[in-house]
């Protein structure tokens, strides 16, 4: 067995807000919807 560094990870999230307000270098794997919004704007 072997419990070392993983060879992938893969992020599942619901809502992408777009590629232009993302504050962390990762993005996801898998999105359910894609919304490209403002950084005022909340989705609720």
């Amino acid at each position: 067995m072997d419990y070392g560094r993983s060879k992938r990870i893969e992020l599942a999230i619901l809502v992408e807000r777009g590629d232009a307000f993302r504050e962390l270098p990762i993005s996801s794997n898998y999105a359910g919807w894609v919304w490209e919004t403002t950084p005022e704007e909340t989705i609720t």
